[in-house]
């Protein structure tokens, strides 16, 4: 014998054959539309009812339910052994969460089905397993179909924010609010603002609500300090993701685990040698021409190329890079989750997206509005701020991002912040560009081909600045190689937002528009101490 609960399960069989000997008919079949995910304290399960048997028109066997059983480090070897979590009834699907469980424990979950003369079928093959972590999870569900911003995005069932109230923080729309999110923001991204040394390690944390002071003591900080040796920067803490399409790509549910998970990715967290990293840091303003990054005091860099953009980052650090590639794939599905909406200017706050043409005005500090770190506004123009950068809540210059390039059409995307414009070393997105001779907007996000890149619009023309994705692009040119632009720009409107994608220049084109956020890696296996 294999083990003790073979044996249990054998003698059960002989036993259960007395009672089965006493009714009529044959067990149903196996169960083939079943799962379970585990989570933190909880395990989710989903099922449906075996079909009926059937052979040459003939019905064999009505499948009248599920039993579902649980039990705790050994499977359960009958329909009474254990916990009763369900008795599911035909013509039912399950899709419920098992609280209550206790981390670490393993629970095992045999699924019975019965037939309407109540014999059982006790195959094996219908116990599965699971075990609680203290690994949490967050989802989101994106319907294509349903083009409305404020419906496409619904919460699902079984996870940590199944039930919260969606953030809010334009405060032209409607009152800021955390919703449920302000833990998530704090223990679980860190997203905090410090000054941050060239090394990519932390100087000193900021104030939140006065970025004009350090956290400790109210003593004034190097915000605006031009000889600061390093620059301001806000924390976003290692977060990993998995994303699954429905079979037509119609629907897709996109989850967050606060650690490693079998499946999930680090999307953006990968330094040039790969390593994978505890966090990156955020810029907190624009680089201006001198290669700094301060919250205010500068001017956003422009007319420049992309190689003299790449001089100027290198010249302040060699951990620094530009804010682009994957990771902007990642801060678009959190902005999505966050606000339960696909038109996150609306909702997050619409920067300068509308002051005309040059229009480009120096960094400065945002002040708070009630969720610490964001700050939005339905002017278009001023400045806002989200995940306490203004470069991301602002709008004013198209962001170059030259790890996600065309080669004539065909799209490629660094995943770990290295520099080739040839794309050497660059993954094949699987996506071919066509040429664009008009602005398009996306109603669907597809994915690429590795899950180290995320995803990204499908160049279609099938929603609007008020519907699907609700941002320009993806712009595409089919001949050349042609650099990204991320984001959007101050003469531009409603086109701008965190899906916005614009791959219509070369690396030598610069204009006013033209600017750079810049991120800090720091070293492999280093976390500051944020919160």
């Amino acid at each position: 014998m294999a083990n003790w609960d073979e044996a249990k399960y054998i003698i059960n069989k002989i036993l259960s054959g007395v009672k089965l000997e006493q009714v009529t008919g044959i067990p149903p079949r196996n169960m083939s539309n079943f799962s379970l995910t585990a989570g933190y304290q909880e395990i989710k399960i989903k099922a449906g009812v075996p079909d009926n048997t059937v052979i040459d028109g003939q019905l064999i066997c009505t499948c009248a339910g599920v039993r579902i059983m649980r039990k705790a480090s050994s499977a359960p070897i009958g329909p009474e052994d254990g916990t009763l979590v369900l008795d599911l009834k035909a013509g039912n699907m399950a899709d419920l969460v098992d609280t209550g469980l206790v981390n670490g424990v393993t629970y095992y979950y045999a699924f019975y089905p019965y037939s309407d003369h109540g014999v059982y079928n006790y195959n094996m093959a219908n116990v599965l397993y699971a075990t609680p972590s203290s690994i949490k999870y967050w989802a989101f569900n994106q319907n294509f179909a349903d083009k409305n911003p404020a419906t496409t995005i619904t919460y699902p069932t079984g996870f940590t924010n199944s039930n919260f109230a969606k953030m809010l923080t334009n405060e032209g729309t409607g009152t800021a609010t955390y919703g449920g999110w302000e833990d998530f923001l704090k223990e679980t991204l860190k997203n905090y603002p410090a000054m941050v040394k060239k090394t990519g390690e932390i100087d000193y944390l900021l104030d939140p609500a006065d970025y004009t002071k350090k956290k400790e003591g109210s003593i004034k900080s190097d915000y605006n300090n031009l000889n600061y040796n390093g620059g301001a920067f806000a924390w976003l803490n290692r977060i990993y993701m998995l994303e699954t399409y429905s079979g037509n790509k119609e629907s897709r549910e996109v989850q967050f685990a606060d650690g490693p998970v079998d499946g999930f990715t680090p999307v953006g967290f990968y330094d040039g040698e790969n390593n994978v990293l505890e966090g990156i840091w955020l810029p907190m303003g624009y680089m201006d021409a001198s290669g700094r990054t301060l919250i205010a005091g500068t001017t956003p860099v422009a007319y420049k190329t992309c190689d003299q953009e790449k001089a100027l980052i290198d010249g302040f650090s060699s951990r620094a890079r530009f804010l682009g590639g994957p990771i902007m794939n990642v801060l678009r599905d959190l902005e999505y989750m966050l606000f339960k909406s696909t038109d996150i200017p609306l909702q997050a706050g619409h920067g300068r997206c509308n002051v005309g043409s040059q229009a480009v005005v120096a960094n400065a500090v945002v002040t708070n509005g009630i969720v610490e770190g964001w700050k939005g506004t339905n002017a278009k123009t001023q400045m806002n701020k989200y995940f306490h950068s203004q470069v991301l809540g602002s709008y004013q210059q198209w962001l170059r991002d030259p790890y996600t390039i065309a080669i004539g059409g065909i799209e490629k995307m660094s995943p770990n912040y290295n520099y080739n414009l040839a794309g050497n070393g660059y993954i094949n997105t699987g996506i071919t560009l066509s040429t664009n001779s008009a602005w398009w907007f996306a109603s669907h996000l597809i994915p690429l081909a590795d899950p180290k890149l995320g995803s990204q619009p499908k160049q279609e023309n099938t929603g609007s600045t008020t519907t699907g994705i609700c941002d320009l692009g993806p712009f595409g040119n089919a001949s050349g190689t042609r650099v990204a632009f991320r984001l959007g720009a101050c003469s531009i409107d409603l086109l701008d937002g965190p899906a916005a994608l614009y791959l219509n220049d070369e690396a030598s084109h610069g204009d006013w528009d033209a600017g750079i956020g810049v991120i800090l890696l720091p070293p492999a296996g280093y976390a500051p101490q944020v919160a």
